[in-house]
Order: structure tokens, then sequence, then C-alpha cells
């Protein structure tokens, strides 16, 4: 009786096989499809996330460069760059947002004392949660802690027209990579609601890299300033420039 259950099952091996084939066809099928659908997905996330992982790489690169200067050549560069502030009688009378630098940033503040010099009003950027809030600067303002060691006046709202925007990375056509928290991205949204508003990268000649990935949300700089010279990039600025010199 056992071997005639053995013939019968292996007789009917042919049969089973078949239906098993026909059922694993039919679930490729589904997975052929779905798997379609995830491919297109996955290459969408993985274009993203090489994105982030380049500007990650660019970013430590370029911030190791920044903190491999030491002290005295810091300290010219900042010179340098305030001696590319040949801008400064163009933006007589317009609202420029420098920044108060921490860790190693290039200091922008012979900068912004050399276009106050040339006619600018003057703000620095405080850190309310998620967003950035500008206050006018006088030269006599009382400073206090504004955020991730900076420091701006306590009260004086405004709305500039020009940023200085500090910066990991760049490369030569106004592509910036910042520190990955948004606050400008957000910041340069807001404004551009009110207002045309143009952006000023303040950095050190070494953190320049061939070239920055840019995602959809990205903005490019309209200028660059460093102790190696000025350049401008948006066609805007520099009609905006021209029309006030």
């Amino acid at each position: 009786m056992a071997r005639t259950f053995l013939y019968t099952l292996l007789a009917a091996l042919p049969l089973l096989a078949c239906f098993a084939f026909a059922g694993l066809l039919g679930k490729t099928q589904d997975l052929s499809q779905t798997g379609a659908t995830i491919s297109r997905t996955d290459q969408e996330t993985d274009g993203a996330h090489m994105l982030v992982m380049q500007k990650r790489e660019l970013r430590l690169m370029a911030l190791g460069c920044r903190a491999s200067l030491p002290l005295d050549m810091r300290l010219a560069a900042a010179m340098g760059i305030a001696d590319h502030a040949a801008i400064a009688p163009a933006l007589g009378g317009v609202c420029v947002a420098g920044y108060w630098p921490i860790h190693e940033e290039a200091d922008p503040r012979p900068l912004m004392d050399a276009l106050r010099v040339g006619g600018a009003e003057l703000c620095l950027p405080a850190v309310v949660g998620e967003d950035l809030e500008f206050r006018r600067l006088h030269p006599d303002s009382e400073l206090v802690a504004a955020g991730f060691g900076t420091k701006a006046p306590k009260d004086g709202v405004v709305l500039p027209d020009v940023l200085l925007v500090p910066l990991a990375a760049f490369d030569g056509e106004g592509g910036r990579i910042g520190y990955g928290r948004g606050f400008y991205d957000r910041a340069l949204a807001s404004l551009s609601k009110e207002k045309q508003v143009f952006t000023i990268g303040v950095a050190f000649a070494c953190q320049r890299v061939g070239n920055v990935p840019m995602e959809a949300h990205d903005r490019y700089l309209d200028a660059m300033v460093t102790e190696d010279g000025f350049e401008v990039y948006s066609e805007a600025f520099k009609r905006f420039l021209q029309q006030r010199t």
C-alpha cells in the first residue's frame, strides 16, 4: 500500500509542478508590477540620497580645509574680504544682514564695517525657533545671545535687502552648501514673499569646490566674496548694483 501511494505521488508530481508553476507565474506577474513601482521610487530615493551624500562629503572636505587655516591667515583673510567691498557705495541706504561668526567661519565684521561706512544699514540674524529673525544693528547696540553661539541686538526687527551668508562650501556658479539645518533657505523663502532680496556668500577661498550638487529647493548665491576677490553671478544683482552707481 505504501508502494502504491508512492507511485501515485510520483505520477502526480508533473501535475503538481504545473499548478505550482502557474501559481508562481501569477505571483511573479504581481511582483513585477509592484517591483516596477518600487524601482521608480527607489531610483528617486537613491538619487536624493546620493545628492545628500555628495553634499555631506563636500561639506566635510571644505570645513576640514577651513579648520586647518591658522589664526593669522584667518585675520588676514577677513581684512582681504573687506578690501573687496567696492560695492559699498552701491549699497548706501540698503539694509544688509551680516552675521556673527562662530567656529572657524570667515569673519564678516570688517566687511560689515566697510559697508556701514559706505552708507549701508546693518542688521544681524537671531535664531527664533526654526527661523531667523533680523534685528537692526547700530554701533552702540547691546548684543545678546542669538542661538548657536551667535549674537544679535535684543530687538528692532527689519527685513534686509541683502544677506551676507556664511557657508560650508561653494562653487564658481553660486552653488552653496550650508550646514544642513536650512535656516537661510527658510529665511530667503520668507523674505522673497515680501521683497526682492539678494545673497552674498562669505567664505575663505579654500572652501571653493568644483561643483555643488543642487536640489530643487536650493537657491544660488547672487555673489560671492573671499580674500581672493568678489564675484557677481546673477544678472539681477548686476542690474541692481548698476542702477545704484
